[in-house]
């Protein structure tokens, strides 16, 4: 399964609806105070094409990584890749 960004629209980061896949690669500051954009989980049909605009699902390792993030007001990696960025 891939994954891609997933920019945070706001309300509960528990909900896959809180989320939308973008195709590109956040270029901003990196830390600060709001979650802006999480590395998610694609949702893919059975020959692997992303088939929707919402993560497949939001792993508990992601809310712990989002947890941090927002009690640091700094980005988290995974193995040495962004995996959540703030602004």
């Amino acid at each position: 399964m891939a994954n891609s960004w997933y920019a945070y629209l706001g309300g509960d980061v528990t909900l896959r609806s809180s989320y939308r896949r973008t195709n590109v690669t956040p270029t901003f500051k990196k830390d600060g105070n709001t979650l802006s954009a999480v590395y998610l989980p694609d949702t893919e049909d059975e020959d692997g094409n992303v088939c929707s605009v919402y993560p497949a699902h939001i792993p508990s390792s992601a809310l712990d990584y989002i947890a941090e993030a927002l009690i640091t007001g700094r980005a988290q990696s995974l193995d040495g890749q962004p995996y959540i960025c703030l602004r």
